[in-house]
Parts: structure tokens; sequence; C-alpha cells
């Protein structure tokens, strides 16, 4: 199941949210990574390879 199916049926489902937030970073949609990374860690603070995720983002951003 991909990540958008996971999140149209359970938008609560914190783990797809980084996996499409690494796509949407891959294909260089920074600000739509940045948002589903910040979901991820909205619902699940401790959540580490979200974290770890949008710091990559931040520092490929910020360069």
């Amino acid at each position: 199941m991909s990540s958008g199916c996971a999140l149209a049926l359970d938008p609560g489902h914190a783990s797809a949210y980084p996996s499409r937030g690494t796509a949407h970073h891959r294909l260089g949609h920074r600000d739509r990574a940045l948002a589903d990374l910040d979901r991820a860690l909205g619902l699940n603070p401790s959540y580490a390879w979200a974290r770890e995720r949008r710091d990559a983002v931040v520092r490929d951003r910020d360069g």
C-alpha cells in the first residue's frame, strides 16, 4: 500500500508521513516534504526516523 493510500484510510498513520515526505524530498519538493515530516512528528514526537529525515531536508534546503 502506498503512503498516500494509507493516509487516505487513516490520516493518523504517523509512519506513512515520513515515507511520503522522503519521496517529496527526492523529487525536490522540500516544502511538501517538511509538511509531511512535521505532521509525523506532531503525531509522534519521539519518531526518530522522521526527525532524521526532517533534518536531512533542512540541511539540503539550507545548504
